[in-house]
């Protein structure tokens, strides 16, 4: 079913906004600040290898490094200026080429199909080995697993419009817990169904003809926000890091030697 394009863009507009104003620039800077630490951890690693390396001083080196990352603190500004480019930068919904386009689709279903695998393995745990699992491998479901999968069969129905009333006794909470990675599943494999269709939806995004097609491809241009959202806050952290915050915490180092 086509998604009216108006609705969409004007709910995702207010979530995006909400989370470049509250919560986007403070953790896009925490990230920035443990690739830091990544770096100098690989640097003092990296140096272990060297043929002329004496390890007398490596507890030393270790030490000097952990205080001067515990004392270091990022540039008051970043936070302010990371949070007027993300904001800039999500406000634009144009996606300007095909190249653009492909790309934001190969990010969209990589996404989708991470959390389509993480949910696999969830309802795996829950339900138990599937039928040709039992039958090949000896395999068994638990008591639990066996309700579980009694509660999803009807979970199930109500997915695809047939709900009956259970048969047998389980709490709110139980079908609850149920529900959630069933519809879960069941969202994530239609989206990327939906996916697979916009791949070739470039010429009716771009004329305009989305919706006289009724082709749904609005979170394609979803995810190209937030693709070229990472890109400019990368290149923003990686300037930030070496015009100031690695000279600072190299020049920390130093003083405490």
């Amino acid at each position: 079913m086509y998604c009216t394009e108006g609705t969409f863009n004007t709910a995702v507009d207010i979530k995006l906004r909400q989370w470049a104003e509250q919560q986007l620039p403070a953790k896009s800077v925490e990230t920035g600040w443990e690739g830091l630490q990544l770096v100098f951890t690989q640097f003092l690693e990296k140096a272990k290898q060297s043929k002329d390396h004496d390890p007398i001083f490596d507890q030393l080196k270790s030490a000097v490094v952990e205080e001067a990352m515990r004392k270091h603190s990022w540039e008051d500004k970043a936070v302010d200026m990371l949070r007027v480019l993300q904001l800039n930068t999500l406000e634009d919904r144009s996606v300007h080429d095909k190249q653009q386009w492909d790309n934001a689709v190969k990010f969209l279903e990589k996404s989708l199909n991470d959390k389509l695998e993480a949910t696999e393995t969830l309802m795996k745990d829950m339900f138990g080995p599937s039928t040709k699992e039992r039958w090949l491998y000896w395999k068994y479901k638990t008591e639990e697993q066996k309700l579980r999968t009694a509660v999803k069969k009807e979970l199930d129905k109500i997915l695809y419009s047939d709900p009956q009333v259970l048969g047998f006794e389980v709490d709110n909470e139980y079908v609850r817990q149920t529900w959630h990675p069933v519809f879960r599943r069941h969202f994530l494999r239609s989206s990327l169904s939906k996916s697979y269709e916009c791949r070739k939806g470039f010429y009716l995004y771009h004329q305009g003809l989305q919706r006289e097609f009724e082709t749904d491809c609005n979170q394609v241009v979803l995810f190209w926000r937030i693709q070229q959202m990472l890109k400019v806050t990368s290149n923003a952290l990686r300037q930030q890091v070496m015009n100031r915050e690695g000279k600072k915490t190299s020049i920390r180092s130093m003083n405490v030697f």
